[in-house]
Order: C-alpha cells, then sequence, then structure tokens
C-alpha cells in the first residue's frame, strides 16, 4: 500500500496489453492493417509497443492503389 504522500508523486500504469500480447508476427501484423487502413498512426502503435513517437509519424495514412495503373500490359494489348 502507498502513503498519502506517495499517492500524489507515484504513478502506476498497468498495461493490461502485455497480458493480451500474442506473437509478435500476429502483433506486427494487426498493427500493420489498423495503420494501413488509418485507424492508428504509426505513433500510436508504437506506443502499443511501448516505443518512443518518432517526429512526423502522427498522421493517419491510408494505403491506396490505383489498378489500372499497375496493370502489365502485354505485347498484343495496344
Amino acid at each position: 500500500m502507498l502513503s498519502a504522500s506517495e499517492r500524489e508523486t507515484i504513478f502506476i500504469d498497468f498495461d493490461e496489453n502485455e497480458l493480451l500480447r500474442t506473437n509478435k508476427q500476429s502483433t506486427a501484423s494487426y498493427l500493420q492493417t489498423l495503420t494501413n487502413a488509418g485507424i492508428i498512426t504509426r505513433n500510436e502503435a508504437r506506443e502499443m509497443l511501448g516505443l518512443n513517437v518518432k517526429d512526423g509519424a502522427d498522421n493517419l495514412s491510408v494505403s491506396y492503389s490505383d489498378v489500372n495503373q499497375n496493370t502489365i500490359k502485354s505485347d498484343t494489348d495496344k
């Protein structure tokens, strides 16, 4: 137990994510999906991993691909 003065100066953070954490591959895939869908920022993902934030990683982004521009045409297509 903490004394009254300790309660004013000590902060205890219980990270329940640590209990729910799966293997690293699953966690990476989950965070990549959320980041690529624009649900969380890269810094939010870093915070979930217990890492420091980085400058310029606070913007939401959504992956985009124009299928028409990514199509490889064969010699017969004109």
